[in-house]
């Protein structure tokens, strides 16, 4: 006969380390992985314009900045989708901080690069005078 200490951990097992959110969601782990990555790239246009409309705010005190954020969170889904599991959360993430990294690292690569063969074919742009370098 099995023990009491036996039986409550059989009884535990069935018990689910999700939040209670996360147990009731109706959305599937895949679905909102893909959410993420839509959400994410449309998080980085909201961000440009967001920006822009905040500054327009500051400058001549109108309210664009809240019409931009409510026409970005009114046009799709997608956010609620993937913010529904974790896994849509950090998808969300790493697309909305790897894209615009990866475009910033490509143009970086290609001015580091034009720099230095500038600079080994002595068209290198050099604010001191010729004579002073030696």
């Amino acid at each position: 006969m099995a023990s009491i200490n036996e039986q409550l951990q059989l009884e535990n097992q069935g018990n689910s380390i999700l939040n209670s959110a996360e147990e009731d969601n109706k959305v599937s782990q895949m679905e909102s992985i893909l959410a993420g990555i839509g959400s994410g790239l449309i998080q980085i246009p909201k961000g440009i314009f967001s920006l822009g409309a905040t500054l327009m705010d500051l400058g001549v005190d109108t309210n664009k900045a809240a019409a931009v954020e409510k026409w970005f969170d009114d046009l799709t889904t997608l956010d609620e989708k993937a913010a529904a599991t974790t896994a849509g959360k950090i998808t969300e993430l790493i697309v909305n901080i790897g894209v615009p990294g990866g475009v910033g690292f490509k143009i970086g690569t290609k001015l580091a690069q034009t720099a230095l063969t500038s600079k080994k074919a002595g068209k290198y742009f050099s604010l001191l005078i010729k004579q002073t370098i030696k």
